[in-house]
């Protein structure tokens, strides 16, 4: 008789803790979006920031630490993600960040340092990202030199 109501317990503990799992990360994922949306803020509103715009995408760099938005941007297909690059001068491109946009527009913040000169790059990649682009930039915006 307590096997069954032991049963019932155990199967609805583990149900709780999936369900908190899944919160938890969740929150997880906001709690990075919004740290993410506040630095490319105060890149954007640091007084010394250069800024740099181009049709839908504009980048403003502080002190080495950039900040890209786009707008009007559609969703990418399916299996496919947007991907950032920064292309200092002369150099290949390194990686600056995935991400998917909702609503049109999105700001990120670059994950690399981007130096005077830079080009910061989109292109459209396999779902998890390329080590290099593997096609041409949908769109590109180069940095003020200092």
């Amino acid at each position: 008789m307590l096997a069954p109501a032991f049963a019932a317990a155990t199967a609805a503990a583990v149900a709780l803790a999936v369900w908190g799992a899944g919160i938890s990360g969740s929150l997880d994922r906001e709690r990075s979006a919004r740290r993410a949306e506040a630095g490319a803020l105060a890149a954007f509103a640091d007084p010394a920031a250069t800024r740099t715009s181009s049709g839908n995408a504009s980048l403003a760099v502080a002190s080495g630490r950039g900040a890209f938005s786009l707008a009007r941007l559609p969703p990418a297909p399916a299996g496919k993600i947007y991907q950032a690059w920064v292309i200092p001068p002369g150099k290949a491109p390194i990686p600056a960040g995935l991400f998917d946009v909702r609503g049109g527009r999105v700001v990120i913040v670059l994950e690399p340092t981007v130096e005077p000169g830079a080009i910061v790059a989109i292109t459209l990649e396999a779902a998890g990202g390329a080590p290099a682009p593997t096609g041409t930039p949908l769109l590109a915006v180069k940095t003020s030199v200092a």
